[in-house]
């Protein structure tokens, strides 16, 4: 379930969804009663003025400024949300998850994980964010640590789901596929002792799909995505992550028509952006390799686009999985090379050529251990 960012109001192509701005950033002043105060808007135009108290996996629990008991706000009903009196430093480094290197990231997430001020709404996003870099940085075992920290500390994290794909990709990047499978069942029966709701226990069913994608286990994955997409119920984020993962699984066996019917499918609908960067990801993959195969140049940029489309319009938002958009930077990178050889120019060759080697630098730079850099 695609929870709204935190990250201050810009006008950014690379983000598909609106982002969010603390206060202290508006260009009206505000008294500090105002700017201690949270502003939640509605998905309906409404807003809520008051104070989250907690942020769990289901709802925000919110405590409104004009009297009144604290209420429970499902996270499907809120567009977006403005945190009151978030530390400068805070919302810096937020805005600059997708951009800043991640060493020099982690430094300071570091250092803001370890402010004894910050609030429990913004505590936890520091620790899932500090997890997520260390798993970005290759350092799997203190990113496993740090996935524990936040399950110790809010068992019914807003970010469980993101959490416990976080540890299946550490334990299989580990080669522990076996202890992937035991740490994400523990993850769901401690969920089922808290009363999570039973969204994230159909949504936890696009991980376990993942889990058996990287074991090679294709038959058992695509099972695993149509059991999820038939699901009862199903939210956005279930229905088309399993459509999407039956049509990657297509692709690795071998099934290209096939699974460019279904990504095509994909990209007409109105799927999460998670979703659809994943779609035009798979696409622009197939059309390569076909491209490829046919030594077609229009096929070369129909694909490059696909790559393009993915990286500037669908690029993941702060903690959002990455396994499509490190695909799409490693696609483009091959794809300029392939179309630069088909160039009669020398000037252009060497256009495409510098191409290439930008995305393999933005790709090396934000994914120092992508499994991905060797295949571009």
């Amino acid at each position: 379930m695609k929870k709204p960012s935190w990250l201050p109001v810009r006008l950014l192509a690379c983000f598909p969804t609106s982002v969010l701005f603390a206060a202290g950033f508006c260009c009206c002043p505000l008294s500090l009663a105002q700017q201690a105060n949270d502003r939640l808007t509605l998905k309906d135009g409404k807003t809520q003025i008051g104070r989250i108290q907690d942020e769990d996996v289901d709802a925000i629990s919110f405590k409104p400024t004009r009297g009144g008991a604290e209420t429970k706000i499902p996270w499907e009903t809120v567009a977006s949300i403005e945190y009151g009196g978030a530390p400068a430093e805070f919302t810096r480094v937020m805005e600059n998850l997708t951009r800043a290197d991640p060493q020099t990231l982690l430094g300071s997430l570091s250092t803001l994980a370890g402010d004894a001020n910050l609030r429990p709404p913004l505590q936890q996003q520091v620790l899932y964010c500090r997890a997520q870099t260390l798993k970005r940085l290759g350092k799997f075992e203190d990113a496993l640590k740090g996935y524990q920290e936040i399950l110790a500390a809010f068992p019914k994290s807003r970010f469980l789901l993101e959490v416990a794909r976080g540890v299946v990709d550490c334990n299989v990047a580990s080669g522990k596929a076996a202890d992937a499978a035991q740490a994400l069942d523990k993850i769901v029966a401690e969920a089922k002792a808290a009363s999570v709701g039973p969204r994230f226990l159909g949504e936890v069913a696009l991980v376990r799909g993942d889990l058996l994608l990287a074991q090679s286990k294709l038959a058992e994955a695509r099972a695993a995505y149509e059991a999820a997409e038939k699901n009862e119920g199903a939210s956005p984020e279930l229905l088309h992550g399993g459509r999407l993962g039956v049509a990657r699984c297509l692709q690795l066996q071998g099934k290209a028509a096939e699974a460019e019917q279904l990504f095509r499918k994909l990209i007409g609908e109105k799927a999460p952006s998670e979703v659809l960067g994943g779609a035009w990801t798979g696409l622009a993959e197939v059309l390569m390799e076909t491209g490829k195969v046919r030594k077609s140049s229009d096929l070369m940029h129909e694909s490059l686009f696909g790559f393009l489309r993915s990286i500037v319009q669908f690029a993941p938002g702060p903690g959002a999985a990455t396994d499509a958009y490190e695909r799409a930077l490693a696609g483009a990178a091959a794809c300029n090379d392939l179309i630069a050889e088909t160039e009669t120019s020398n000037e252009r060759r060497q256009v495409y050529a510098r191409r290439a080697q930008s995305r393999r630098e933005e790709l090396a730079r934000l994914f120092p251990t992508s499994k991905y850099l060797k295949s571009s």
